[in-house]
């Protein structure tokens, strides 16, 4: 295909203690920085510079052949001068030599080194826009704030790279549109925890609120718990309704004359209630397939027993196994 391919020492090359990386290259005959979507992607404004040579000076320590050729074709037309350290210990030096004159540092999460004391050093020698490259299920938010700090997440994605970069508020232009699935909840059945975490990491992207079960146990008791409020909920409004077809027409009358103000408080209040409720209501159900003392088929199973036939909620079987009679027997039992 015109490429090339080879190996070589990780304890050679520095990168490891052990093992060995194997890659390849080969033409793609693509623009690299339209290719992920097929649009063009408006660049970010940068802060005002001296003149028209001038440029943006970013420090750079990624540990990611890949990330670091698709972070030099993101910023090929910004007037940016990108300067690669060669290692972490690199990035301090050139920070005790340079300090604030660096626009933006970025370093990789990828570390062996407590990244609190790294962020500490860091602090001493610079105060300006700092970084981190890292996956966000692995980000400490709080960490980042105390730092001043920026998650830049892995892989790199050029939208949230120019944006971060971007020192205009577009606020007053583009109205922030909320997540397409805001106000959807979601229960995630997974026994193996990093699994969850992606699923969550992945969810709450899209606006969906994210319920976390770690067996199919879990799963029951939480459905349980949901149909005995449903029904509770569908008893009291029934009882409700009851009590108010027992009110005389003129007791009516007099109610609404007298207390109209606080019958409207009322129901603004049964309104928020109600809205209250709804948030935590389960739309969705991801279920593995194999877990520990109860499978997915059998949680499935239970669910479906103790659910209304009008309220049934969609199942989505998670598994590894992609084989059609596979498919096909989740698809009898359960739907």
């Amino acid at each position: 295909m015109g490429g090339d391919i080879g190996f070589h020492d990780n304890a050679q090359e520095n990168i490891a203690n052990q093992g060995a990386t194997f890659w390849f290259r080969m033409p793609a005959h693509v623009d690299v920085l339209e290719a992920a979507t097929g649009q063009t992607i408006e660049l970010p404004v940068l802060a005002p510079l001296a003149s028209e040579t001038d440029e943006f000076n970013v420090l750079v320590w990624i540990n990611h052949t890949a990330s670091i050729q698709v972070l030099k074709a993101s910023l090929q037309y910004l007037p940016i001068k990108l300067t690669q350290a060669n290692s972490l210990p690199g990035v301090l030096e050139s920070l005790k030599e340079y300090g604030n004159y660096w626009d933006w540092v970025i370093v990789d999460d990828d570390t062996q080194d407590d990244m609190m004391a790294l962020l500490k050093q860091i602090r001493l020698h610079y105060q300006g826009k700092l970084a981190v490259f890292g996956y966000q299920v692995a980000a400490d938010q709080a960490l980042l704030n105390r730092y001043h700090a920026n998650i830049l997440y892995e892989p790199l994605d050029k939208r949230q790279l120019y944006a971060m970069l971007d020192t205009q508020n577009r606020s007053t232009k583009k109205s922030v549109q909320e997540p397409r699935w805001t106000g959807v909840t979601v229960l995630a059945v997974d026994d193996h925890l990093p699994n969850l975490l992606v699923l969550d990491a992945l969810l709450s992207e899209l606006g969906i609120q994210v319920i976390t079960a770690s067996s199919g146990f879990d799963a029951i008791e939480i459905i349980s718990k949901q149909q005995t409020k449903n029904l509770k909920t569908t008893k009291n409004d029934k009882q409700s309704l009851s009590n108010k077809t027992q009110i005389s027409k003129a007791e009516t009358r007099d109610e609404v004359n007298k207390k109209s103000n606080s019958t409207l408080h009322e129901e603004m209040n049964t309104d928020d209630k109600v809205a209250t409720q709804d948030k935590g209501h389960i739309d969705l159900i991801f279920m593995d397939i194999q877990m520990p003392r109860m499978s997915g088929h059998e949680a499935a199973r239970q669910i479906r027993n103790i659910e209304n036939d009008d309220s049934r909620i969609p199942i989505i079987a998670l598994t590894a196994h992609g084989l059609a009679d596979e498919r096909d027997k989740t698809d009898r039992q359960w739907h």
